[in-house]
């Protein structure tokens, strides 16, 4: 068996390292000037930052771990998250798992769902969406279900509109698109309720680009698309509080929880949620996902290409 933590410094130690240093030397030369207010600050500084953020790391090296073990993983998450249900013991055998992708992509579709819901009186705290559970529970029409299959899932939420759109942005600016067809494309995007790549496709035919970066922003675009359904829709995800923080100061917590790490089986009954993979040092993290990729047969990254290279390099 082996065991990973995350991590108690950052994988650049220069963050922590600097710092303490500037202020240490701020000290002296308070003490040497005999200013109390010169020697003091720069500690109490120190405590805020980078103290603070040692301390939490701290707290999840001590009460978070991932172990690896010959037929599983096990996730032991004493801290959890106050957007996923975590906490506790969870486990999966290696040859169970079936899909790996971002929390944000489970909760982007459950939360779509749920807005195409909302006449049927679905609970937000409901943790089963699959078809059969919203037919006999909330007596959903099975048209409504299919109308959202056939959809694709694309509307834009505030999250992933921020990412598509940015990604278009950017892709204009290196290709030089004039600004009035980029304001163009972007207003249509937004409009649009099944915001294709064909749009900005045909708007862009006219002007010359570099074919692979286009290649590039298409696969953003199939980020929001979600062909596997079934592994999303027995979630541990606290959808209603998540909506509730959306368009509040909390939208930075919300967001680093999307950016958990998700195991899952074929019909998404048997997850474990990785909420803290982030936390653990870059060296851990390939380890953790060399070991998942050597003991999984065919396994599929429900994320788009980048995101994919970016968690396996």
């Amino acid at each position: 068996m082996k065991t990973l933590r995350p991590a108690i410094l950052p994988d650049n130690k220069k963050r922590v390292t600097y710092p303490v240093l500037f202020g240490l030397g701020v000290a002296g030369l308070g003490v040497f000037l005999g200013n109390p207010i010169i020697m003091a600050l720069p500690l109490i500084l120190l405590v805020v930052f980078p103290g603070l953020a040692i301390l939490f790391h701290a707290i999840y090296h001590f009460f978070v771990q991932f172990q690896i073990l010959a037929d599983r993983l096990v996730v032991i998450d004493r801290v959890s998250d106050p957007f996923v249900r975590s906490w506790g013991r969870q486990e999966i055998r290696f040859g169970d798992i079936e899909y790996c992708f971002y929390v944000d992509k489970e909760a982007h579709l459950l939360m779509n769902l749920l807005k195409k819901l909302k006449h049927h009186k679905v609970s937000a705290t409901e943790r089963d969406y699959r078809r059969e559970n919203l037919l006999s529970k909330y007596k959903v029409p099975a048209s409504v279900l299919d109308e959202f299959e056939r959809s694709s899932q694309k509307t834009l939420n505030d999250e992933t509109a921020t990412g598509v759109i940015l990604e278009v942005d950017s892709f204009c600016e290196r290709n030089g698109i004039p600004k009035n067809v980029t304001k163009e494309i972007c207003k249509e995007l937004k409009r649009d309720q099944d915001p294709s790549f064909d749009i900005v496709q045909k708007k862009l035919s006219p002007f010359a680009v570099d074919l692979n970066d286009l290649d590039r922003l298409r696969d953003e675009f199939s980020s929001l698309d979600a062909p596997e359904m079934s592994p999303f829709l027995v979630t541990r995800v606290k959808l209603k509080k998540l909506r509730n923080i959306e368009s509040t100061r909390q939208r930075h917590a919300g967001i680093r929880s999307r950016a958990g790490l998700v195991l899952s089986n074929k019909d998404g009954t048997n997850k474990v949620y990785l909420m803290h993979f982030r936390n653990l040092s870059r060296q851990d993290q390939r380890a953790l996902t060399a070991a998942i990729r050597e003991r999984t047969r065919g396994l599929k990254y429900l994320m788009t290409q980048k995101e994919t290279e970016a968690l396996l390099q």
